[in-house]
Parts: C-alpha cells; sequence; structure tokens
C-alpha cells in the first residue's frame, strides 16, 4: 500500500511541476490528430408532404466517431498582460469527418442508413498557462460542413421512399479541454467539443420533395499535438 501511495504522489508531481523559461513552450507550427466519439442531438426534420397532420419527423442516432487533423501556430497571445502574460493563442486549419447510424425516426423503427459530415474549420484555441505540465484551453470555430444522408431507407412511412443526397452548409462548433506536455514538442489531450450547422436540406429520392434537418452533437475524445523546432 504504501508503494502505492509513494508511485501515485510521483505522478502527481510530475504533473505539477513547475516549467520555467517561455522556451519550455510549446510555441511555432505544428500538426495535429484527434478522435472522438459523436454523439448526435435528436433532429428534428421539417417535411412539406401535402395531406399529412404532422409534416415533421424526429430521428433518433447512435453513438458514431469523429476523426480528423488539424495544422496550427501558437503563440503568445496579444490578449495577455505583460511580455509573455498566461495566454497563448493557437490558430488552426482543421478537416474532421463524423458519421453516425440511424436509430429511430420518431414513428418509424427500424430505419436504416447513416448521417455523416466532411468539415474544414478556421479555429482559435487560447490556452491558459498554468507554468505546469497540464494545459487548459478553450475556443472554438468557423467553417463549411458537407452533411449526407446515405441510403437512409424508411419504407411505408413518413418518407416513404430513400434519402441519398448532401448538402453543404456553414458550420460552428466550440469546446474547451486539457493538455499534457509530453516533452516540450509533444502534447496529448483530452478534448470536448459542441458542432452544428445551419440545417441542411435534403431530397426525397424519386419525388421533388425536399425537407429541412438538423445536425447538432457532442464530441468526446483526445488527440495530440506535435510541434516543429
Amino acid at each position: 500500500m504504501d508503494r502505492r501511495i509513494t508511485m501515485l504522489l510521483a505522478m502527481c508531481a510530475v504533473l505539477v511541476t513547475p516549467v520555467t523559461g517561455s522556451a519550455d513552450r510549446p510555441e511555432g507550427p505544428y500538426v495535429g490528430f484527434h478522435g472522438a466519439a459523436g454523439l448526435l442531438t435528436d433532429a428534428r426534420n421539417e417535411i412539406e408532404l401535402v395531406g399529412f397532420a404532422d409534416p415533421s419527423e424526429d430521428s433518433e442516432f447512435d453513438a458514431g466517431f469523429v476523426v480528423g487533423g488539424v495544422l496550427g501556430y501558437a503563440a503568445p497571445s496579444v490578449l495577455a498582460n505583460g511580455r509573455f502574460g498566461p495566454l497563448y493563442t493557437r490558430w488552426e486549419v482543421e478537416i474532421t469527418y463524423r458519421e453516425n447510424d440511424f436509430d429511430a425516426l420518431e414513428s418509424v423503427d427500424p430505419v436504416r442508413g447513416e448521417v455523416s459530415s466532411l468539415n474544414g474549420m478556421f479555429n482559435l484555441w487560447l490556452d491558459i498557462d498554468t507554468r505546469t505540465r497540464l494545459t487548459p484551453y478553450f475556443g472554438g470555430g468557423l467553417g463549411v460542413a458537407n452533411v449526407e444522408w446515405h441510403e437512409v431507407e424508411n419504407p411505408g412511412q413518413v418518407l416513404g421512399v430513400g434519402v441519398d443526397d448532401d448538402d453543404t452548409v456553414f458550420a460552428y462548433h466550440f469546446g474547451a479541454g486539457l493538455g499534457f506536455r509530453v516533452t516540450p514538442w509533444l502534447v496529448l489531450s483530452l478534448d470536448y467539443r459542441y458542432f452544428g450547422t445551419v440545417d441542411p436540406d435534403f431530397k426525397i429520392e424519386g419525388t421533388d420533395q425536399e425537407f429541412e434537418s438538423e445536425y447538432r452533437g457532442h464530441g468526446f475524445g483526445g488527440g495530440l499535438r506535435y510541434f516543429f523546432y
């Protein structure tokens, strides 16, 4: 038991060990990769079909995944006080792919198919310099997303036929996390993201009928950043 306590205290000491000197901060260009569990919120689909009392249906989704990569640049923040201050900025260009399977529509179960998106984002993150290996951060980004309903089949009710269509719309996300500096050039992180878009429009196969859906959700995961010195 004493040995376990000693090891635990040693690990805590590493995490909170002060890092002195601005040269120890990861700065300059970097590449990053991340992955997460993707949880979409239920989506309201506004359908304009003559003869239906309720032209709307809710979509439900299974848990999915998020993968992506970034190119970024880190530097002392102009918002900070003093020469370097407690904040560092990270500017990023990000490409991310998200995918979730359909679970059900409001009155139709089962439903088959998947919804996915390919996203290009421009991000700004603010790192809080704690003078230790741990670095909390927060921020967000804006961009575009190509959202696709792929081979969604809902036989017999509401849509009646399949949907296999995509739409490119404005996208946004914001989030926060905690970075751990393994070395002066390598950072591991735990990350949370909330992602959303302007409502995309899709067309029902074999008809001229379109409907408006929603695309919003949460991501819980981790990543790494490698800095070039």
